[in-house]
């Protein structure tokens, strides 16, 4: 469950900076995967750590060396952030340096068909600000903020289609008043 917390915390705060992100060309935009450390109290700018040779060794195991992550340590879970091609990637490892997770964004048009439905039936008058597909455990969820002219709201679809809204932010009429 914490390592859930986790993820999730990291993929919102990952999310909102999507706002900000300048958008690469058509398509969907594109966030630098530490860009969530800004936000998020516990990953703090600056805490950046060396991960022990077994975690190191076991992210090695998985990955080409060259592609040189940075290091968090975060409630127990080890984050490796890393570009690999063109994507932004986190894997996140237990402290026995198992594998437990990735998390690394997607374009909306990589979505599985239910998790299309999903959006359509259920968010239709929204667009895709942001996707992100995270496995952990095996389990495979896609985190997505989703906005509109009323509001902004961030989702977890599973690879089935259920959904749970994580967080809503209702935007501010505008004042049209005086014009």
């Amino acid at each position: 469950m914490k390592r859930t917390v986790i993820i999730l915390a990291t993929v919102l705060i990952a999310a909102t900076q999507a706002v900000h992100a300048k958008p690469a060309g058509p398509g969907p935009r594109t966030m630098n995967a530490m860009a969530f450390v800004k936000n998020f109290d516990v990953l703090t700018p600056g805490n950046e750590i060396t991960a022990p040779y077994y975690i190191q060794k076991a992210f090695e195991d998985l990955y080409p060396a060259s592609l040189k992550p940075t290091w968090r340590y975060v409630n127990g879970v080890y984050l490796a952030s890393f570009t690999r091609g063109s994507e932004n990637v986190t894997a996140y490892f237990n402290e026995d340096g198992e594998l437990i997770g990735t998390a690394k964004y997607i374009s909306p048009s990589n979505l599985p068909a239910a998790v299309r439905k999903t959006i359509s039936d259920e968010f239709g008058d929204s667009y895709i600000r942001s996707t992100v597909v995270s496995t952990l455990d095996g389990l495979t969820n896609y985190y997505l903020m989703l906005e509109n002219n009323k509001r902004t709201v961030y989702v977890r679809i599973d690879e089935l289609g259920s959904y749970d809204t994580v967080k809503l932010i209702k935007k501010k009429a505008k004042n049209t008043v005086g014009l």
